[in-house]
């Protein structure tokens, strides 16, 4: 499979399991094709806060994790770099579970 396959999967997995786990999620989301690479991103519709998923062509390897609130002005949005292996449902479900509204 892809990344981008696999980012299509995850996101549509994610969204899906989270709004089943938890009866109040306000949950939406996608993926998004980018220049040099492919993107998901989740929204809290209660929260605001936004989660990024990024791959980049020139890194194989590996790709990028972000939270960021959609109403703040700060540009400097702190991220992790995690191995492509990672790139799967569990890893995304833990970032909303942490970050989202249940």
């Amino acid at each position: 499979m892809s990344i981008n396959e696999q980012m299509i999967s995850v996101t549509t997995d994610a969204i899906t399991v989270f709004t089943k786990l938890y009866d109040g999620a306000v949950v939406s989301g996608g993926p998004m094709f980018t220049a040099g690479g492919f993107s998901a991103v989740f929204d809290c519709a209660i929260t605001k806060n936004r989660i990024m998923v990024v791959t980049l062509d020139h890194k194989p390897g590996e790709f990028m994790i972000a939270v960021a609130n959609k109403d703040a002005a700060d540009d400097d949005i702190a991220h992790e770099i995690l191995p492509a292996d990672r790139l799967n449902t569990s890893t995304v479900l833990e970032y909303m579970e942490a970050h989202f509204a249940k």
